[in-house]
């Protein structure tokens, strides 16, 4: 708003007689969006929370140290602003294996079951931990699972 009502200020001052006569349409809807926000973006309200949501949160773009540090995470470009029930979900990487994988008989029986078990233990690990910093987090989790 503040740089249209300067675009307004600099072509009032004009010495061209359009710009002038574009200045006072511009400020007819300068004066017409200043009494909408309110009603648009009210001040206190139940609006939901927007969060930003990294849809492909992987293990392949998570980068850490020797010492099992987080580094970095990578691949940002798609990243978006959300609501909370699309941005409230577990990681990919705590899904556990696609079903085309898993549906393959005796394929890495046992590492497969190694990695469930302890892709069930980091998931479990995950929920537990968003329970204790962000409680409603697991509420809209839990929502939008149903």
């Amino acid at each position: 708003m503040q740089h249209l009502q300067h675009d307004i200020t600099i072509q009032l001052d004009s010495d061209d007689e359009d710009e002038r006569a574009d200045a006072q349409d511009m400020q007819d809807a300068y004066d017409l969006l200043l009494r909408l926000i309110p009603q648009l973006f009210p001040r206190h309200s139940n609006a939901e929370t927007i969060s930003l949501f990294y849809h492909d949160l992987s293990a392949s773009i998570i980068l850490v140290n020797d010492q099992g540090n987080l580094v970095g995470i990578v691949d940002w470009e798609c990243t978006i602003t959300a609501p909370s029930w699309l941005v409230c979900e577990i990681p990919a990487f705590l899904e556990g294996l696609r079903r085309a994988l898993a549906s393959v008989p005796d394929l890495l029986s046992a590492e497969h079951q190694e990695y469930e078990y302890e892709v069930a233990q980091l998931r479990s690990f995950f929920l537990e931990g968003m329970a204790r910093v962000k409680p409603e987090w697991v509420k809209e989790y839990r929502e939008a699972s149903v």
